[in-house]
This record gives structure tokens, sequence and C-alpha cells, in this order.
């Protein structure tokens, strides 16, 4: 009897193939180190506070009087993201919102300087009329 692949076998003509269990490609659910993400992984906010933190800092940034408070309200919002989240490292949704927690900060930032300077410069504008 032959030792050997069968005949019709398309496999056995091709030295590249590799039936071993390695060169499968491994998935989160298979015990794998890359997870797998969706699309609504980078829409929907696995963090809120995150989420709520950026919207606020851009609001205060396009309405600039109204910076002076909704810039401190992101910064707190950012801050206390912080505090209460922790960071998943694998999941795209985390990455996402680390993300906004950063604009958050940074456009809160610049929204309450921008936005105490223009109440500032209105202030001592009205008080030199005076």
């Amino acid at each position: 009897m032959r030792k050997g692949p069968p005949v019709n076998d398309p496999q056995s003509d091709n030295p590249f193939a590799n039936t071993s269990p390695a060169s499968e490609p491994k998935s989160a659910s298979s015990g794998g180190s890359r997870p797998t993400a969706s699309a609504l992984d980078a829409v929907i906010p696995t963090n809120p506070l995150a989420a709520f933190s950026c919207y606020t800092g851009i609001i205060g940034l396009i309405f600039c009087p109204l910076g002076a408070c909704l810039g401190p309200l992101a910064l707190v919002l950012a801050f206390l993201s912080v505090k209460t989240w922790k960071v998943k490292e694998s999941s795209l949704g985390s990455t996402t919102s680390t993300i906004r927690l950063v604009i958050g900060i940074v456009t809160g930032v610049l929204a309450t300087i921008i936005g105490l300077l223009i109440v500032g410069t209105y202030l001592v504008g009205a008080f030199r009329e005076v």
C-alpha cells in the first residue's frame, strides 16, 4: 500500500501548504492577543464622561464667551473621567475614549483661556466707557 498524500489532493502539489493550527489567525475568543473590533466601538463611547468632556470643550471653543463657563466644566468632566474609569488597553472603544479625554482637556483649557480673555476684555472696555 502506498504511503503519502492521495493523488487527487489539491494540497499535495503545494509545498507551502501548512495545515498546522499555528498558521491559523487567532481571534480574541480563541485566546489570541488581538481583539476583534467593530465599527460601533469607534462610535459608541466606552466612557461617556470623556465624550461629554470632548463635546463641552469643543462647544466652549465655538461659542467663545461661553468658554469661560464650559471650559472649566470640560476640565472637571475630564478629570472625573480619569478617576472613575480604568483604561482597557485591548479595546478600540477605549482608545477612542482616551482620545476624547485628551481632546476634552486641551479644548477645555483653550476655551477657558479664550473665554476669560474675551470676558475680561469686554469688562475692561465697559468700565473705561464709564
